[in-house]
């Protein structure tokens, strides 16, 4: 499947860490994930990518993801996956906070302490 075969499907913006290896490569890279669909991901990294390189992607919830580097600019780079995956199952994870979680990523809901209404007002 071609990088341009597969722009008209729909992608999340998000904010993600995955590892990708390179198939010339031992070490797995950081990479942030900034955009993600069934067919294929942008991600963010400071590693070399060059166009048509081999990569395996480990995503969270999902198992390894085969695919292609398709595009790269400065930074970003389009991975075309080699077959589809459930976004919704790899964001899965990260909606859910646990104790790893940094804070800045946690929800508030449930931490704003609210007044109690009996003494919202002082007596004078």
């Amino acid at each position: 499947m071609s990088a341009l075969d597969t722009r008209h499907t729909s992608r999340d913006s998000m904010f993600m860490v995955a590892d990708i290896t390179f198939d010339n490569e031992a070490e797995a890279v950081r990479v942030k994930v900034r955009n993600l669909s069934a067919t294929g991901m942008m991600a963010q990294t400071q590693h070399r990518a060059d166009v048509g390189s081999r990569v395996t992607i480990a995503l969270p919830n999902c198992e390894d993801v085969a695919g292609t580097i398709a595009w790269s600019e400065g930074e970003r780079v389009g991975i075309a996956f080699d077959e589809e995956i459930d976004p919704k199952q790899v964001r899965r994870q990260s909606q859910s906070p646990g104790p790893s979680t940094p804070s800045y990523a946690r929800s508030a809901v449930g931490t704003v302490r609210m007044p109690d209404p009996a003494r919202r007002f002082r007596p004078v």
